[in-house]
Parts: C-alpha cells; sequence; structure tokens
C-alpha cells in the first residue's frame, strides 16, 4: 500500500514537473512586448539563398527615373529621401480620410483605427517641406552615386555583398 502511495505521489510530481517545464518553455514566447525578430531571417542570412536576388549597395544605384527608384534598399537613407514628404500607399489611407468617423463606420474599422488625428498627421507630413521637383529628388538620392562603385562586376555577386555586412 506504501510503495502504491509512494508511486502515485512520484508520477503526479514528475507529470506536475513537466507541465511546469512546458509552461516554461511557452512563457519565453510570450511576455508584455512583441518580438518582432522572432523568427525573422536577418538580411546577411538571406543573401546566402540561391533564390534571393540582393538589391545593389546604394552607392551604386544611378536613379535616372522613377522606375530606378525601387533598387534601393528599405535601409538605405535614400529609400526615405525618395518618400519624404510624398504620398505613398502607407499614407494614402490616412489622406484619403478613410479613417475618419463616418468612413470608418462604413467601412467596419474597428474603433481604434478610427481618428482624425490620422488625417491631421498625413496633412502635416506632406506639406511639412517645400515640395522638391522629381529631378531635385533624383539629385539628391544619387548624391552618394560612384561610377567606379557601379562599374565593378564583383559588386553584382550578392555573396560578396552578403560578406560585406
Amino acid at each position: 500500500m506504501v510503495d502504491r502511495c509512494l508511486l502515485s505521489f512520484t508520477t503526479q510530481a514528475i507529470v506536475e514537473a513537466r507541465r511546469l517545464e512546458v509552461q516554461c518553455k511557452a512563457m519565453e514566447r510570450c511576455g508584455d512586448r512583441p518580438n518582432v525578430y522572432w523568427r525573422a531571417i536577418p538580411e546577411h542570412d538571406l543573401r546566402f539563398h540561391p533564390e534571393y536576388e540582393a538589391l545593389p549597395p546604394p552607392e551604386a544605384v544611378n536613379a535616372r527615373d522613377s522606375a530606378d527608384l525601387r533598387l534601393f534598399r528599405q535601409s538605405s537613407w535614400q529609400w526615405l529621401e525618395a518618400r519624404r514628404c510624398r504620398l505613398t500607399t502607407s499614407w494614402a489611407a490616412s489622406a484619403l480620410g478613410l479613417f475618419e468617423q463616418k468612413a470608418a463606420r462604413i467601412l467596419r474599422l474597428p474603433r481604434h483605427l478610427q481618428s482624425h488625428n490620422r488625417a491631421v498627421k498625413a496633412y502635416e507630413y506632406l506639406t511639412a517641406q517645400r515640395k522638391r521637383t522629381f529631378r531635385e529628388m533624383l539629385n539628391a538620392v544619387n548624391a552618394e552615386y560612384d561610377p567606379d562603385v557601379a562599374e565593378t562586376e564583383e559588386l553584382f555577386e550578392p555573396m560578396l555583398w552578403a560578406e560585406e555586412r
């Protein structure tokens, strides 16, 4: 009888310990703040994948028209500069007033997204500075263009770009 009780108690303790262990591991994956880097593939590792076509370094891009702006990496200052004070898709809904109370109700958007402040911020962003001509913007993003870098054949090898980082 004593052995059976001891065995039952030991089994319960083991099950409880296992449950706590699983719970602790689950707690490592959650918390009060989201981990945006969890399971994200670093850019450096991504460049080694055979199907990945890496963009050239920003100093190798000579933007002549709007089609060339896609060649700038999102991590470059040129990418931000090309979008400064311009209406992009990230500002379109706010600028169109889709988050205003009446429009948001018609679109059945959640209450936390409804805000007049979004339209005000879009207006402020789009009118923050003097509008530049397209040519002025191209001159700004081409400020670091280096023809020697652009003509180097080796730069078009993604593996070399990955080693840079």
